[in-house]
């Protein structure tokens, strides 16, 4: 839980479920779906702010240098996405809005890139408003000021697992997932997920796994197994035969 006070941990198990159970075997087996499913995805009703910060170290995953980050007003729900290059943002845009719903405003700095064309025509076809922040007063941007606390929040999750600074993107996206189900005070304890999506989220997975720790599944029908780091691409992973 990113070391949160007791208080705040607390409240999030208050407010979430944790009904998902870990069951030992002694053989493991491939399953195609979820036993826990995710509810449908509603429409996003309220403004998002979006900025974009830059890293000198490729990610690990897929090389980007730069993140996206976008912040619900209402809900401070925050989600990252990976970038080679800044014309990537209109991926990055069509792609939260395909996960969580089209929000009502989209607010910005004067980027080029993110009031080009294209990013107008995408907010033309699903009547979601733009505003944009003054030149050099970025205070103006709600983004800024979320992305503090999630730059925080990563430079203590990569000192204190010692993950390699080529993780900065998986340890991004993780912060962001734990800010998103922890309860927030200014949100009367509720947290990002719960306003966003008005349901009761399950945090289940957060007591059974912890960020760069080793998982072993099974691969196809043997008993080989593979030893990896959470969200490490398959050419990184370690065979381990049994």
């Amino acid at each position: 839980m990113l070391w949160h006070p007791t208080e705040v941990i607390k409240h999030t198990l208050e407010n979430t479920t944790q009904w998902g159970r870990h069951v030992p075997h002694e053989t493991y087996k491939k399953a195609y779906k979820s036993i826990f499913p995710a509810a449908n995805v509603p429409r996003r009703n309220e403004p998002v702010a979006t900025d974009s910060f830059f890293s000198d170290t490729p990610a690990v995953d897929d090389g980007s240098t730069i993140g996206q980050i976008y912040v619900g007003l209402n809900s401070l729900y925050t989600t990252v996405y990976g970038m080679k290059t800044t014309q990537e943002f209109v991926n990055t845009l069509q792609d939260t809005i395909r996960k969580h719903g089209a929000m009502d405003k989209l607010i910005s700095d004067r980027a080029q890139v993110e009031i080009s064309n294209k990013v107008l025509d995408i907010l033309r076809a699903l009547f979601i408003s733009d505003w944009q922040s003054k030149p050099y007063n970025q205070h103006q941007n709600p983004a800024e000021r979320r992305y503090q606390e999630v730059k925080r929040s990563t430079n203590i999750l990569m000192d204190r697992t010692g993950a390699p600074s080529n993780t900065w993107l998986l340890a991004v996206m993780y912060v962001c997932f734990i800010l998103n189900i922890l309860s927030t005070a200014s949100l009367d304890w509720k947290t990002p997920y719960q306003v966003l999506y008005g349901q009761t989220p399950d945090i289940s997975e957060v007591f059974q796994f912890e960020f760069w720790e080793p998982v072993y599944f099974a691969l196809g029908s043997n008993l080989t197994l593979i030893a990896n780091h959470p969200f490490l691409p398959l050419h990184m992973r370690k065979l381990v035969n049994l």
